[in-house]
């Protein structure tokens, strides 16, 4: 039996939907208004606080933090449609380009794995537990759980980044656009990858700032695509 039985068929680049880039943009830019009105409603204990963090989730408003957490589950929802219409749409033309696209879709879902459980998980159970009295060095350590999940995420949403760069460069591109997600990606993703040791000074939330902008940037290149 040959080896094409196996191959399944792939669109040229300019064959993807203009709709479909314009869905991703729009989903795009979603995630970070939610993402944004998630930490606007919620209650944090931050890492460098130490246990004297912990009273944020008794004396904040538990309906407020409730309805937080739910929007912020709904961003991570809405990243996964778009996750997957990134590594569709880039990385068709060579074999370095689809392994990197691919690549990248299986970090992005890891970012997002770890994000719900432990780490939403863990900040609920630590709200939770501390809200109802339970010992504050339990509550101290799940709430750890969470900045250092949260931390060890933002690796693989780097590799994530990094993975769309490579099949950006792989394909060569061309226009704005190679030169937001090629070298964009590159610089966004290498300090994502940094973010382990920046917890150590307390700079961990910087390379997320630059993600953000950069994660904007690339939604509202991918609306201007579908538009022309």
């Amino acid at each position: 039996m040959s080896e094409s039985t196996f191959a399944l068929p792939r669109l040229d680049v300019s064959e993807m939907p203009s709709r479909v880039w314009k869905i991703a943009g729009v989903l795009g830019l979603v995630h970070v208004v939610l993402i944004l009105a998630a930490l606007a409603l919620q209650a944090h204990a931050l890492f460098e606080e130490g246990r004297s963090g912990i009273a944020a989730y008794v004396t904040g408003d538990v309906t407020r933090t409730v309805i937080g957490g739910y929007v912020d589950l709904m961003a991570f929802v809405v990243l996964i449609p778009m996750l997957v219409i990134l590594s569709r749409g880039i990385g068709r033309r060579t074999e370095v380009g689809r392994v990197a696209a691919v690549s990248a879709l299986l970090a992005g879902a890891g970012y997002v794995i770890l994000t719900f459980s432990p780490g939403l998980a863990a900040g609920a159970t630590s709200m939770l537990g501390a809200r109802a009295g339970a010992d504050l060095d339990a509550t101290w350590l799940m709430n750890n759980l969470r900045v250092v999940t949260f931390v060890l995420s933002l690796v693989l949403l780097g590799a994530h980044a990094v993975g769309l760069a490579v099949a950006a460069r792989a394909d060569s591109l061309e226009g704005p656009g190679s030169r937001l997600i090629g070298v964009g990606g590159f610089v966004v993703g290498g300090a994502l990858l940094a973010c382990p040791i920046l917890l150590s000074v307390g700079a961990q939330d910087l390379p997320v700032l630059l993600w953000m902008g950069w994660w904007v940037a690339l939604s509202v290149h991918l609306l201007r695509r579908a538009a022309r």
